[in-house]
């Protein structure tokens, strides 16, 4: 498995936030790639998935803004594994955990909303500085590289965009929107193991290996399955039921009309799909 490479990922930034594409991939699966804005909090309404016993439980979860990772903490993991294809979400989300630590559910609200430049907004660097100073602790060495080297291109340059989308009216789709659900992901985070890797949705068993998850949060990816096509669909299924162990499950958000695939296909890859509502689930026949 490739390992996290931060001075390629500070490259990537510098050519994605000058409005370059030259180190741009794209999915073969999907509409996703290597680099991209973030949301600052997760536009899913977080109670359509259902509250399950993690405890003891191996957790699979994209990146994204983090919270799908945080919503599995405080529904008792404390093993968890976290992917993406693109390469900014891992240090978004190690931050997030690390102003969580830090911040009281008050500051945390207030000081999020300071982030890092959004698009052109170069007179948030300080309100981050001050941040990142408090927080970085709570960091890796090359989390902390990644960020200094954040601030280094927006002091230096004009910039054409930022990393963050400013979404943070969603902070209340989350449980953790509540303080007292706050305080209680605050003292999980400091038991758990979390890690992050750089990985498209198609590279999961040949990155992991088979039967290593009991619960996966796969979020919208696979309603953005090359725009719907049976096909691709069907391949990221059967590669998701190679991963998943025989009686794991995973959850997906509904955003579109989920393509659906007819019973042979679904034989031949032995996974049950039931789509309610907005929630996506996937188990193994």
């Amino acid at each position: 498995m490739k390992k996290n490479n931060v001075e390629e990922d500070i490259k990537l930034l510098d050519d994605y936030m000058h409005l370059n594409e030259n180190l741009l991939k794209m999915s073969k699966y999907t509409t996703y790639h290597n680099s991209d804005y973030i949301l600052l909090f997760t536009n899913e309404l977080m109670s359509t998935y259902p509250v399950c016993d993690l405890a003891n439980k191996k957790v699979l979860s994209v990146t994204s803004s983090g919270d799908h990772m945080l919503n599995a903490i405080l529904n008792g993991t404390t093993d968890i594994t976290c992917f993406d294809i693109n390469h900014f979400c891992k240090y978004y989300a190690a931050l997030k955990v690390a102003m969580i630590k830090y911040y009281k559910y008050y500051d945390f609200k207030s000081n999020i909303i300071n982030l890092f430049p959004l698009t052109r907004a170069t007179n948030r660097v300080e309100n981050f500085k001050r941040i990142f100073d408090k927080v970085k602790k709570y960091l890796t060495e090359d989390e902390i590289k990644f960020f200094d080297a954040l601030i280094r291109i927006h002091e230096k340059d004009e910039l054409g965009r930022g990393i963050l989308s400013d979404n943070y009216d969603d902070f209340t789709h989350n449980k953790y929107s509540n303080e007292e659900v706050y305080e209680k992901l605050r003292k999980r985070l400091f038991k758990c193991d979390i890690k992050y890797y750089d990985m498209d949705i198609a590279d999961l068993q040949k990155s992991f290996g088979e039967n290593q998850f009991d619960v996966m949060y796969l979020s919208n990816i696979l309603t953005y399955v090359g725009w719907n096509e049976t096909q691709l669909l069907s391949e990221i299924l059967k590669n998701l039921s190679g991963v998943m162990k025989d009686d794991g499950i995973i959850y997906g958000y509904n955003f579109h009309d989920f393509i659906e695939i007819d019973d042979n296909e679904m034989d031949k890859i032995n996974v049950n799909v039931g789509v309610e509502g907005d929630l996506i689930t996937i188990s193994k026949k």
